[in-house]
């Protein structure tokens, strides 16, 4: 029973090593991939600006000026361009602070994106708001129906096959960090019961009662 708890113990060991090196791999897989998805985000944050300005709304968009064109461009090119360079480490900085639980991780990273992207979204709606470049939304069209800016990931990912790339291997590493984690519940569990027993059978006696 002595050599069960042993086994047992050099098993977790050796899964507590691996879940490190795989938690290790997504950080780093993680940076490579949120700086994709910056670039990614920026231009299709241009592009639907464009196909605001162009398709959606185009008779509002030509009532401004030429000066007030040229102005929405560099407010939303530099806004656009200033989210590309924070969202990066404000993604790292928020996936450090989260935990590598259980399942939870690809989880916790997409609510982490998609509360960027729509601030993002929110913001170029509000800077084409305020030149009434959009429309005001009706009491009861939808938050997702309203016109406006509307960044969603699963489309990004779709127009990007690098951003797609890295967060394939992303998919890979937390299914096996998922994998490793139950393992060591298990083995962690199992080492309780052996130590019970061994526990148990050191004070037991054979003598009647």
């Amino acid at each position: 029973m002595i050599g069960t708890v042993e086994r047992l113990q050099k098993d977790i060991a050796q899964l507590q090593t691996e879940i490190l090196s795989v938690a290790s791999e997504i950080q780093e897989t993680s940076g490579s991939y949120i700086t994709v998805l910056a670039e990614t985000v920026a231009k299709q944050a241009l592009l639907s600006t464009y196909q605001l300005c162009t398709r959606a709304f185009p008779s509002r968009f030509l009532a401004l000026s030429v000066y007030e064109r040229q102005q929405l461009q560099q407010d939303l090119r530099k806004l656009i361009t200033e989210r590309q360079r924070q969202m990066p480490e404000e993604l790292i900085q928020a996936m450090q602070a989260a935990s590598l639980e259980l399942n939870g991780f690809q989880e916790e990273l997409d609510t982490i994106i998609a509360r960027e992207l729509k601030s993002l979204g929110d913001a170029i709606s509000e800077r084409l708001h305020e030149v009434s470049v959009l429309p005001e939304a009706t009491s009861s069209a939808a938050e997702e129906d309203a016109p406006g800016v509307h960044l969603r990931l699963s489309e990004i990912e779709f127009a990007d096959r690098s951003v797609m790339g890295w967060r394939s291997q992303l998919r890979i590493l937390s299914a096996r960090l998922a994998r490793l984690q139950r393992e060591l519940v298990q083995k962690q569990e199992e080492q309780t019961v052996a130590a019970a027993e061994a526990a148990w059978r050191s004070t037991w006696s054979d003598e009647s009662v």
